[in-house]
């Protein structure tokens, strides 16, 4: 891949990340609680600047190996159909929150959530998935070149399983059928935006996450603690 058309994958996520740091150093300015719950004692913004250089690293590396196969941003068509698809994925969360509830502080509140919504989607985008999957590509790199297309597969499916095997963890006061839930959940959810993200770049993957936490995280997650607590 040229370096222009290096360009492309990394611009968009320049600008995402560029939008999440400035969020993220409002909150901080603002005192805002849930950033040590998520970030732990490391600095809010030396976290969000960290998670920039990897990202572009590991978008840089996925470009350049070929696997990241970025063509152009999803139209209007694609774009309604990755908006619907998040919002199947929202709803049988909220059924299985309803059935199981989930911890009451799992939220962060209004306004402060407005921020920081969309900017832990690009962190957790980032962690979740553009570093594991740029790590198993590199090491895929290593194998013969028959190997290569089965590790490539192995290796998206690995990716996939971060952030269910990170969710349960946090999760494990649960019920166990819940735990089964998030397992198969986040699962899918994994693949579908790995998918995304090889077809049409981290724009479209970030949107459907967006979409999701637009209906899990605020339209029912500030609902949740007067119908459920």
């Amino acid at each position: 891949m040229t370096a222009r058309a290096l360009a492309g994958p990394l611009r968009g996520y320049v600008l995402c990340w560029a939008a999440a740091a400035t969020a993220i150093a409002a909150l901080a300015q603002a005192g805002e609680p849930a950033l040590a719950r998520y970030f732990g004692p490391l600095d809010p913004l030396v976290a969000v600047i960290l998670c920039g250089a990897v990202g572009m690293a590991s978008l840089w590396w996925l470009a350049r190996t070929g696997w990241l196969r970025y063509a152009a941003p999803p139209g209007p068509g694609a774009w309604l159909l990755i908006a619907l698809a998040a919002t199947a994925f929202a709803v049988p969360t909220v059924v299985v929150d309803r059935a199981a509830p989930f911890p009451a502080g799992i939220n962060v509140a209004l306004p402060a959530a407005l921020l920081f919504y969309p900017a832990f989607a690009v962190v957790a985008e980032t962690v979740f998935h553009l570093l594991p999957l740029a790590l198993l590509i590199a090491i895929g790199r290593m194998f013969p070149q028959r190997g290569q297309t089965l590790w490539g597969v192995a290796a998206i499916l690995v990716a996939a399983k971060v952030e269910p095997v990170f969710q349960i963890f946090t999760d494990s006061a649960g019920p166990a059928w819940r735990h089964g839930y998030l397992a198969g959940h986040l699962f899918l959810f994994g693949l579908i935006e790995l998918a995304l993200l090889r077809r049409f770049g981290f724009g479209a993957m970030l949107g459907f996450r967006l979409v999701y936490y637009l209906h899990w995280h605020l339209i029912w997650g500030q609902s949740r603690l007067a119908l459920l607590f």
